[in-house]
């Protein structure tokens, strides 16, 4: 669909615009209402677009969302309905590395589902969740040097070294923490599993450019995810599909559907904040017997956005902490931490207690909660509801 078909069908044209990481065109418009966007979804589904995914609105004012597919070509559409505005993200390819919607047709239960946090080197995010089916589902990979403790634990809930088979590896943004130990993963074991799909959310270079110029960045720049990562990607996993990803998207997996609830376009249209936390990507995976909130590095203004957006969604058997337990927001601990069951704080005891006089203790809000903490001094099994399988 043309940018004028759009303006025509809305009857405006965008207030604003964002160039996303991997391309796409992110369009603002204001003054939508619930007629118009569903007049936009049927001038797509006319147009001869397949509807790949949706993210249905849960109720009240919460927002909605659809992702159509035309060959290559794809358009999100995300409506938040209390604001009456709408953003469409455009992109002319991609459509054709999105996961597999059929993968878990025919696929057989064979486990309960669980999450999983490895042992961390101080500071380092790691969360695996093995899937209905046997496979995984794996956020992240802790600091450079974590890949041993990341293979062991495959190997471990695996039952075996044979047959890994890690259905979605999800980088949630460019901070070696969280990255770190792939690259290592992958010089060292990518010949020992089967890797389908890497997700991500690249942002492009001007806002990096707008990050590095703030006198108040602590940030240190990594260009990483835009002009290597791709080529890394495909030099260790010749077979595996590199996909961004985008806000609104739902992707079906064996046993759970793994909901994308924020990326950092839908922030940056409005203003780039001072570092790339912000730009976490920040999701819920939901299975038969519980969900699970992964926020990443989410600081405060990507993680006020999402509170805002989503409310009442986001609650959650199990809740990662945002920042290794530093999270900055109290509205977290009334919207999600009240209502969890476990918290996982991704990096040591010891690294969380030395760095006490920069970091805001989620603890102070801990003994009110009936909610058990999981620090990354050892690895720990849950199972989806938030109880510990020992």
């Amino acid at each position: 669909m043309t940018k004028t078909q759009l303006n025509q069908i809305i009857g405006s044209k965008p207030c604003a615009r964002h160039l996303c990481g991997d391309g796409a065109e992110m369009l603002r418009f204001n003054s939508v209402i619930a007629d118009t966007y569903k007049a936009l979804c049927a001038a797509y589904e006319e147009q001869g677009y397949t509807l790949y995914c949706e993210d249905p609105r849960l109720g009240g004012f919460l927002p909605e969302s659809r992702t159509y597919v035309k060959g290559d070509e794809y358009a999100v559409l995300f409506f938040f309905r209390w604001e009456y505005q709408l953003h469409v993200t455009i992109s002319k390819k991609g459509a054709k590395k999105l996961p597999d919607p059929n993968m878990v047709e025919g696929v057989a239960a064979i486990c309960p589902m669980t999450l999983t946090q490895p042992k961390t080197e101080q500071q380092g995010m790691c969360e695996i969740f093995r899937l209905t089916d046997g496979s995984f589902l794996i956020f992240d990979a802790c600091n450079y040097g974590a890949h041993h403790t990341i293979y062991q634990t495959l190997c471990k809930l695996n039952g075996s070294a044979e047959n890994i088979r890690v259905r979605v590896w999800m980088m949630t943004h460019v901070h070696g923490d969280h990255y770190g130990g792939f690259i290592d993963f992958a010089k060292t074991y990518a010949n020992a599993i089967t890797l389908d799909t890497v997700l991500y959310a690249p942002v492009n270079r001007d806002v990096i450019a707008t990050i590095a110029s703030y006198k108040n960045s602590w940030d240190s720049i990594d260009y990483f995810f835009n002009d290597g990562f791709a080529d890394f990607v495909k030099t260790h996993f010749p077979n595996t599909v590199l996909c961004a990803v985008h806000a609104g998207q739902r992707f079906k997996l064996p046993g759970a559907e793994l909901r994308i609830l924020y990326t950092p376009e839908h922030l940056y249209i409005e203003r780039i904040p001072v570092n790339m936390n912000h730009g976490t990507i920040v999701t819920q995976v939901i299975g038969e017997e519980g969900k699970a909130l992964i926020m990443g590095d989410s600081e405060h203004c990507s993680t006020y956005w999402v509170i805002k957006t989503h409310q009442d969604a986001l609650k959650s058997d199990i809740f990662q902490y945002p920042h290794h337990g530093s999270g900055r927001v109290p509205d977290l601990v009334t919207t999600v931490l009240s209502h969890s069951r476990a918290v996982l704080i991704p990096c040591t005891s010891a690294y969380y207690e030395r760095n006490s006089n920069h970091l805001t203790h989620a603890v102070e809000n801990w003994e009110w909660t009936e909610a058990h903490y999981v620090m990354g001094d050892g690895t720990v099994t849950l199972r989806m509801n938030g109880e510990r399988v020992d």
